[in-house]
Order: structure tokens, then sequence, then C-alpha cells
């Protein structure tokens, strides 16, 4: 992953909890009220019909469906989220 990204995702936490699943790896990442993560996409996807990124939001859970297999995570105080 060189470079700049091809887009930025920033997911803000404005709910006392909120659970932020990663798809298509199934990863988690639960966020409390003021919590943000700072995702940076590398490429895009290879086929016409597939959106970059795909944002789904209800009842306290996010789904972030990410057609590249490359991007990275940062919570709000900087560091980076490797698990995801």
């Amino acid at each position: 992953m060189e470079g700049e990204p091809s887009f930025t995702v920033r997911v803000l936490a404005e709910e006392p909890s909120c659970t932020v699943v990663f798809e298509p790896l199934a990863t988690e990442h639960e966020l409390v009220s003021g919590d943000e993560l700072l995702i940076h996409v590398f490429g895009r996807s290879d086929r016409a019909e597939d959106a970059d990124v795909e944002v789904a939001r209800g009842d306290g859970r996010i789904t972030i469906w990410i057609t590249s297999a490359q991007y990275r995570v940062w919570n709000k105080v900087g560091a980076e989220l490797g698990n995801l």
C-alpha cells in the first residue's frame, strides 16, 4: 500500500455504543460515543457493477463493505488497528 489512498472514510460514533463491521472479512470493532475510525482505502473495485465502498447503518451497527482488499484503519488517537 504505497502512495495516496484512493479515498478515505471517517466513522464517528454519536450513540452510546456502536459496532462497526468490516465486510467481506466480517471483522468487528466496538465504538463508544465520541470514538472515531479513519479508514484509508487503496485501490478500487475491478468490477463496474461493484461500489468501491458501501455503508449501511441500523440498530447500533454500521456495516462497511470495502471491495478493495487493501485498506488501513486508525482510531481517534492515531493508533493503527491492524486486526480489522
